[in-house]
């Protein structure tokens, strides 16, 4: 029973999915399964009653760098889960977006016994030098919200791709502008892994058109208040010059999107 839980687990947050080939070492192949749907009912009641012992094995934790809407938003569908199905998974948020602080977090974890990580990493490359150690310890480790480099000892990565679709928001902006103008390009945490990948992906799709600059760049929004001040501020001192605007991530995004609605904006072209 438990392991089909761990199942319906997958369909929400699909990360866990590595977690469940781990443990159960894919042993049973198509025919089998076949084979088990047929069988009477008692045989079914034994098969669900087997994977018991195996899923007790399961230590499961997601970690998270800092408070954000969204690592709040998937802890409320992780919580959820729990309430409805009965499987823990411990969530911890830690205190910055440090890499070294998110080292000693994860290595508590490990130290109190769970084995199956969900972790959104920070750095690239520094999150892979803690994967390495951990894992050779028997610990599997799935990147959450944002990959690591390659090669890499995380089984897996579940996230979106932040650089194409940043890109994607930036072509946009650029087609209604007529492929002219220039554009305001408002990033989230300088300290994301995914803001650097954002950040490449609109410039990249910048440099393709000569007669479009980017003609200001704000990043390091770690608050509603601050996103919206600064975003304000560079609008008023941009005045004509600024033809369109990208937000990327959920701060700055809000904030725009207020900004402009109160403004009843008409004129900046705003992708977000």
């Amino acid at each position: 029973m438990k392991k089909a839980l761990l199942f319906l687990l997958v369909t929400t947050m699909a990360v866990l999915l590595v977690f469940t080939f781990s443990v159960t070492g894919c042993k049973e192949e198509a025919p089998a399964v076949e084979e088990a749907v047929e069988e009477a009912a008692p045989a079914e009641e034994e098969e669900e009653a087997a994977p018991t012992e195996e899923v007790a094995e399961y230590k499961l934790a997601v970690f998270f760098p800092a408070p954000h809407p969204y690592f709040e938003s998937v802890t409320k569908g992780i919580e959820k889960f729990t309430e409805d199905y009965g499987v823990e998974v411990f969530v911890q948020y830690g205190t910055d977006w440090a890499q070294e602080t998110e080292n000693q977090f994860i290595e508590g974890l490990v130290a109190q016994g769970y084995n199956k990580l969900i972790v959104y990493p920070i750095d690239v490359t520094g999150a892979n030098s803690l994967y390495e150690e951990i894992t050779a310890q028997g610990v599997h480790v799935v990147n959450e919200g944002a990959p690591t480099a390659l090669p890499t000892t995380a089984s897996a990565t579940v996230a979106t791709d932040v650089k194409a679709a940043a890109m994607t928001a930036c072509e946009k902006v650029i087609e209604v502008l007529g492929k002219k103008g220039n554009i305001l390009n408002i990033l989230e945490l300088v300290e994301d892994t995914n803001t650097k990948l954002r950040k490449d992906g609109i410039e990249e799709v910048v440099a393709k058109y000569p007669d479009v600059k980017i003609i200001q760049e704000i990043a390091g929004l770690t608050s509603q208040e601050e996103a919206t001040e600064k975003i304000s501020n560079a609008i008023a001192a941009l005045g004509n010059d600024l033809d369109g605007m990208i937000t990327t991530g959920y701060v700055p995004t809000v904030a725009a999107s207020l900004i402009l609605s109160e403004m009843e904006n008409d004129r900046i072209v705003y992708v977000g």
